[in-house]
């Protein structure tokens, strides 16, 4: 019992540091720290530490600041990362992606992430895939047509390209809403259809 009694003290305390945090970050714009805070919150619910004892040693604000913090980040978070996709932003995709995982939002951002590779996929491979014919010795193009395997090659190599860039950020954030299966799966059916 006394074991269980400063379990709850220590969530207790957990949940009013997490919950000052998230408020505090959120109101500043640093999402950075709003997201690990509400990430400690959501940790705790998923260990099944928010027993009545320990919500109410926090107070009953504490929780319901949490979830609403946890909900109006989510939301911004969201928001600008579907502004990132539309403007094919991959810096700001590479920063929101670790901080929507922390709040769950994991098979949203799979969904929007698939839709920016997508049109990086289509460009890259339209681009690899459109071969120009060689040049001859004396600088005028060739009037055959190069082997189909050199166009086919250069499709495999933009597509391993980009695997080797995006699979490593989507495997360690978006793992838990398979997003790494999506992304081969994507890229897979887009250099089939480019072959």
């Amino acid at each position: 019992e006394l074991e269980l009694h400063a379990q709850d003290v220590e969530t207790a305390l957990r949940l009013r540091k997490a919950s000052d945090v998230a408020a505090q970050s959120l109101s500043a714009q640093r999402y950075e720290s709003a997201s690990l805070a509400i990430q400690d919150y959501v940790t705790l619910d998923e260990k099944h530490r928010l027993t009545d004892r320990a919500k109410t040693y926090a107070g009953e604000y504490t929780v319901t600041q949490l979830e609403s913090s946890k909900k109006a980040l989510r939301a911004t978070l969201l928001q600008e990362y579907q502004d990132a996709v539309q403007s094919s932003n991959l810096q700001t995709l590479g920063k929101l992606t670790p901080l929507l995982q922390r709040v769950q939002y994991e098979k949203e951002v799979v969904a929007l992430y698939l839709r920016f590779l997508k049109g990086v996929l289509t460009q890259e491979l339209s681009k690899a895939s459109s071969a120009s014919p060689p040049k001859t010795g004396n600088g005028a193009a060739a009037t055959t047509e190069p082997p189909p395997y050199i166009p086919m090659a250069r499709v495999y190599n933009a597509a391993v390209t980009i695997l080797r860039h995006h699979l490593p950020m989507v495997s360690h954030c978006l793992y838990r809403a398979d997003g790494d299966a999506a992304v081969v799966q994507l890229v897979n059916v887009q250099v089939e259809q480019a072959v």
